[in-house]
């Protein structure tokens, strides 16, 4: 409303057709020019600012919860005297306040209320000069009331819908919290059931391998030790804190190196098993003989990670062995020295070898 005020004011009114419901202002009737007639012949009369206002609004008066009004301390029309609260602002605005505002309730209903002050200007002087007023000097108001009924009803329904999908969102987020409390506690139970497995099996494995009578021990492809068995501490009297740490070589003569540095050489992971016979020095200083088993571990992208052997004493077979072939040498060398006729034979394949000096005895050769 004021704008269109201000704009009519800078134009001093507008005239318009003299109809039933633009009838000519009795408040203007000693404006010369109030009524005019074009060459035509269209009656034309003036509407000054404040009656434009006020058609203006009466315009948009069927709009719900809203009501706007020109008003002043002293009007020319009764029916636009301010109302008790419209009074004390135009007393505020008379002491240099520029709008008032508050909350007020109207017919028990709650409204918000604003009023901002209209100012005498030149094109007003046409129609109040007349009242002693001048430039400058406090006209009124526009008063403007908004029910706060369809704007709080708007903000329930806007914080109903808002609560509404915070419940969602709190019910489908303490949902997908419950699903994933029970997916997390079926993985502990599973990774639970899953570490005592693996726990038993590591013990039954340690077990069987504490108890079984054969060497085992584990070494890194630097030869430091890893792993050792009960058994393995016994054959070199030594516990396994004392061992973990040492040289799998410190307990083989430096002679033999060669031998198992060859040996392990030649596991790859197509072929990660060697069996390699040599000898060890005992813990009071015996060289004994061993034969090992050597399995050689490798990572997922074939790198070499450690050695796994199993071993066993074979002193006895080797000295056994030694044994037989130092008979087999002697009895061969009787063989050749003697004038008889010694022969032996092979039930199985019943075949005859002779010793002795053949060819003199019974003229023939030996075979």
């Amino acid at each position: 409303g004021w704008i269109y005020h201000r704009w009519a004011v800078r134009h001093g009114g507008v005239y318009a057709p003299v109809t039933r419901q633009t009838r000519p202002n009795p408040y203007l009737s000693g404006l010369e020019d109030r009524d005019i007639t074009t060459p035509s012949g269209l009656h034309l009369t003036l509407i000054n600012p404040t009656d434009m206002t006020r058609q203006v609004q009466e315009l948009k008066g069927g709009s719900p919860g809203r009501h706007d009004r020109l008003t002043s301390l002293n009007p020319i029309r009764p029916e636009n005297a301010p109302d008790p609260w419209e009074t004390e602002a135009l007393h505020a605005f008379q002491k240099g306040v520029t709008e008032k505002v508050s909350f007020e309730t109207i017919q028990g209903e709650k409204y918000l209320r604003l009023m901002r002050p209209l100012y005498f200007e030149e094109g007003c002087l046409k129609c109040h000069a007349a009242r002693g007023f001048h430039i400058g000097d406090l006209y009124g108001g526009i008063s403007v009331s908004v029910s706060m009924a369809p704007l709080w009803g708007a903000q329930r329904n806007h914080t109903n819908a808002v609560a509404l999908g915070y419940c969602i969102i709190w019910l489908l987020g303490l949902g997908g919290i419950g699903y994933s409390v029970r997916r997390i506690g079926n993985h502990i139970r599973e990774r639970e059931m899953a570490g005592n497995d693996l726990r038993m099996s590591e013990e039954l494995y340690r077990a069987i391998v504490e108890d079984t009578p054969a060497l085992v021990c584990c070494f890194l492809p630097g030869g430091k030790i890893s792993f050792v068995n009960k058994a393995y501490c016994d054959c070199f009297n030594k516990n396994s804190d004392e061992l973990l740490g040492q040289s799998f070589f410190s307990f083989i003569p430096e002679s033999d190196w060669e031998i198992v540095i060859s040996s392990l050489d030649t596991l790859t992971v197509d072929s990660p098993v060697q069996v390699c016979e040599h000898r060890v020095i005992s813990p009071n200083s015996d060289i004994r003989w061993q034969r090992w088993i050597n399995r050689a571990l490798f990572d997922t992208q074939g790198q070499l990670i450690a050695f796994q052997s199993i071993g066993e004493d074979i002193t006895e077979r080797k000295q056994t062995e030694k044994a037989l072939y130092e008979s087999e040498e002697r009895l061969s060398l009787v063989a050749k020295t003697i004038t008889d006729l010694v022969y032996e034979w092979d039930v199985k394949s019943d075949t005859l070898e002779w010793f002795g000096d053949l060819d003199n005895v019974l003229g023939y050769e030996t075979g």
